[in-house]
């Protein structure tokens, strides 16, 4: 039986192409771009996160491109030190990070806080947000506050 005339279901089709594109996904690298070029392009601040909600500017914050640069996997960075003072965008530095790791170089990623308060507020206030706000939150499986795995990776905040 010739089975080259056979029509395949809308269903069966949608799934193929997802498989496809996932599989392809995997084995393509990632951009050649730095964290602050790909959140200049890419990262969208949260309303209830952000004092100014839309679009990440570098101009906004230059100071914080190098140090974005320096946690790119382009960098020959082995050590990367961040002292600063308070609200000048450094934990946008951690989240733009992790969002570009979790995107573009899936692996291990900890965050740590200095208490377990702090983390959950951390998460509940301004990560959570930012999930959401890049449409990241169906990437996550499993049911734990501290701990989101996604494809090829896991983020753990503590």
């Amino acid at each position: 039986m010739d089975d080259s005339n056979e029509i395949i279901s809308p269903a069966l089709q949608a799934n193929i192409d997802h498989v496809a594109d996932n599989l392809l996904a995997g084995l393509r690298p990632p951009p050649d771009m730095t964290i602050s070029q790909w959140a200049e392009k890419y990262r969208i601040l949260a309303g209830t996160a952000s004092s100014e909600p839309g679009r990440w500017s570098n101009a906004r914050t230059p100071y914080l491109v190098e140090i974005m640069d320096e946690l790119s996997p382009q960098s020959s960075a082995t050590d990367v030190v961040f002292m600063k003072g308070s609200q000048i965008g450094g934990t946008e530095v951690l989240i733009n990070t992790a969002l570009y790791y979790i995107k573009h170089c899936p692996s291990p990623i900890g965050q740590f806080q200095t208490t377990e308060q702090t983390a959950k507020r951390f998460l509940k206030q301004r990560e959570i947000p930012a999930f959401t706000a890049m449409g990241m939150n169906d990437l996550f499986y499993g049911d734990e506050m501290y701990i989101k795995e996604f494809p090829g990776g896991i983020l753990t905040t503590g």
